[in-house]
């Protein structure tokens, strides 16, 4: 898991599109080549893989991404599908 101040410090990996660091639980910290950040939520529907983007750090935080993150996971769990209106 991701620290606060890892989230901050991290940096975009040259030679790559972009830059993936896992927090755990399918919450990623994707970063562009620009250093710009974002949440992503990866979860598995139907055999593809899907992504629901979670925001933009810093205006999305740590805590606020991995509550996101755990509530996407808990509703998919009961469900099955992915509600968008909790988001």
């Amino acid at each position: 898991m991701l620290s606060p101040t890892q989230v901050k410090s991290l940096r975009h990996k040259p030679g790559n599109k972009i830059t993936k660091v896992s927090d755990g639980n399918n919450l990623y910290l994707i970063i562009d080549q620009n250093d710009n950040k974002k949440w992503w939520y990866r979860y598995k529907s139907n055999g593809k893989q899907q992504t629901i983007s979670l925001g933009c750090y810093p205006g999305i935080g740590l805590k606020e991404a991995r509550d996101k993150a755990n509530e996407l996971h808990r509703v998919f769990l009961l469900t099955g599908t992915l509600d968008y209106q909790i988001l």
